[in-house]
């Protein structure tokens, strides 16, 4: 019985021994996990409900955003429309008033004309001189030495040095600049109620010029003196400013004289001054970029009476600093003296004086002298050279290409023979350098200014060392100023047999210019550095450099990414032989 016994519980222990190592739970252990499965089922459901409300809410709120800004940006452009309208309103108003206050004033004076001289009326003593209302009714009078007179204004009177012997007489100075003695550096208030001396430097004062423009029409006249002794003038036969409520806006026409019109780019500006900047520069304020000087700035430009009086400092003073006229003497010339002074259009005369400047200088009035060297080609001149190009302000010599593909292009860069070393300054590819009749850079500010001027295309003529050549060709090439874009470069539209290297991979397009001294690039390294110190249009380095150094006898061998290169003609590691780059109008 006992052994039965022991046989059982032995049989019992083995089966829950089996059972405990196949996992085995009680029915109600099952029945719990499955409930919690299912919780946590439910609970992954309602989170990727969540997230995906979530990533609408998101875009919503995206959408709302890009909404809200849009509504701003609507509304700034609202508020700026309606500023403008209330300046305009508000000028309007101003100068109706004044030509009120001017007809009211002569129709009291045309009034007085006409009451008889009784005992009543006539003055019992003297009232001292006249007081003429500019320097051409004291000429008219009799007055006819050069000096300082009283100006009679509505509603006061302002002391004023009247020309009586330059062309005719009759001149009301409004500047003067011959010695240095007058600091320029003014501020708003000053450069609108006048300073300095009137028998010396001076300015009339805003508020004196506008008042005295507006009552008759008036003839500009800017008389310029050099280092040499050499006098430039320009006339404009309309001038007047606006009132403060329009900034002391300059208009002007009717230019005539011994130098193109360098004002040009002045004419509609607003007056700026240190404190107070209404230039058309973006970037810039020009009044402090230009030696704090007030002057009725466009982008800055290239005429500048009112900068800092520098002295006999030849060509080598600082860039557009002193006192400026940039189509005569250049950007790096401030002049010995200047003047501005106006005259009664009526009473200009009609007997222009003989211009006292040196034939080189005038000869920027030349007929002949022409905006490109397409113009000279369809003016017959057709056989290659260097020729004389204007540009406004000046002009710059440049070879002209009148062979290669029916003439008339205007050569901007050309690489022969390695006469000319191309690892330059920021300055030396700004101003130009090299030698027009070999290898040369024609400069920056003169490409800039020839190319927006008119629509231009390029064309690159290359040549190996095996002497096979290739071209491109884009049918829009421009290139911006300095200030604000660095001589950024716009070009697109290629054709031709060299490959496109410009606009394509790692393009050039929209890039600024590069130099040694000043990187522009879009590279974490110095591009120009790395590639022999030539300047130019590096994007992320790119496939083009022709400014590079001029390498001989490497052949295809050459240090890779250095010489003169055009990467889909002769590859990384071959300098070209010869290229021209050439623009022509379109």
């Amino acid at each position: 019985m006992a052994s039965f016994l022991l046989l059982v519980v032995f049989l019992l222990f083995g089966s829950f021994s089996a059972r405990a190592q196949a996992g085995y739970s009680p029915p109600g252990a099952r029945t719990a996990t499955g409930r919690l499965k299912t919780k946590v089922d439910r609970l992954s459901s309602l989170v990727e409900t969540l997230l995906s409300q979530q990533s609408d809410l998101t875009a919503r709120v995206d959408s709302l955003s890009a909404q809200l800004s849009e509504e701003r940006d609507k509304n700034r452009e609202l508020a700026l429309n309606l500023t403008q309208a209330l300046h305009k309103l508000d000028s309007m108003t101003s100068t109706l008033y004044e030509h009120d206050t001017v007809i009211k004033q002569r129709l009291q004076c045309a009034c007085e004309k006409l009451i008889p001289v009784t005992e009543e009326t006539s003055p019992t003593e003297s009232t001292g001189p006249v007081i003429e209302g500019d320097c051409a009714e004291y000429y008219s009078s009799g007055r006819t030495t050069s000096g300082v007179y009283r100006i009679g204004l509505l509603p006061g009177h302002v002391d004023a040095y009247c020309d009586m012997d330059t062309a005719g007489g009759s001149w009301t100075l409004i500047q003067r600049r011959q010695d240095g003695s007058v600091p320029f550096n003014r501020t708003w208030e000053e450069y609108k109620h006048g300073f300095g001396n009137k028998s010396g430097e001076y300015w009339l004062g805003n508020e004196n010029i506008h008042l005295l423009t507006n009552q008759r029409n008036y003839t500009l006249r800017v008389e310029l003196e050099d280092w040499d002794g050499w006098i430039l003038y320009a006339e404009y036969t309309s001038f007047w400013l606006s009132g403060e409520s329009d900034q002391y806006r300059i208009h002007m026409s009717g230019y005539w004289g011994t130098d193109r019109n360098a004002m040009k780019l002045n004419n509609e500006q607003m007056f700026s001054t240190v404190d107070r900047d209404n230039d058309e520069d973006r970037e810039y304020d020009c009044s402090q970029e230009r030696g704090q000087g007030g002057w009725w700035f466009a982008s800055c430009g290239y005429t500048y009476l009112n900068g800092r009086y520098l002295g006999n400092c030849g060509d080598s003073c600082p860039w557009l600093q002193g006192i400026i006229w940039g189509s005569w003497k250049g950007y790096f010339y401030s002049l010995k003296s200047g003047s501005m002074k106006i005259r009664p259009t009526e009473e200009v005369s009609t007997t222009k004086p003989r211009p006292s400047v040196p034939p080189a200088d005038t000869e920027t009035d030349d007929p002949t002298i022409e905006g490109d060297c397409a113009e000279y080609y369809s003016s017959g001149r057709t056989t290659s050279g260097v020729y004389r190009i204007s540009l406004l302000p000046g002009h710059v010599e440049a070879y002209c290409d009148m062979d290669t593909a029916e003439g008339g292009w205007t050569v901007i860069q050309r690489r022969v023979d390695g006469s000319v070393p191309f690892n330059r300054t920021w300055e030396e590819y700004k101003r130009g350098f090299g030698n027009k009749s070999g290898e040369y850079w024609l400069g920056n500010e003169n490409i800039h200014l020839l190319t927006n001027q008119k629509n231009y295309r390029l064309r690159i003529d290359m040549q190996d060392w095996d002497n096979q050549t290739r071209y491109a060709e884009y049918s829009t090439f421009r290139v911006l100023g300095e200030y604000g874009d660095q001589y950024r470069l716009h070009v697109s539209g290629y054709n031709g047999t060299a490959g496109d290297c410009m606009t394509r991979y790692f393009s050039n397009d929209g890039m600024r210019f590069s130099t040694v001294d000043r990187d522009n690039d879009l590279n974490s390294g110095h591009c120009c550095q790395r590639r022999g110190q030539g300047g130019w249009w590096f994007g992320n380095c790119g496939n083009s450099f022709l400014n590079g150094r001029y390498l001989v006898s490497c052949g295809r061998s050459c240090e890779v990414w250095q010489g003169v290169i055009w990467h889909s003609f002769t590859g990384s590691r071959e300098s070209l032989k010869s290229v021209s780059m050439k623009i022509r109008p379109y």
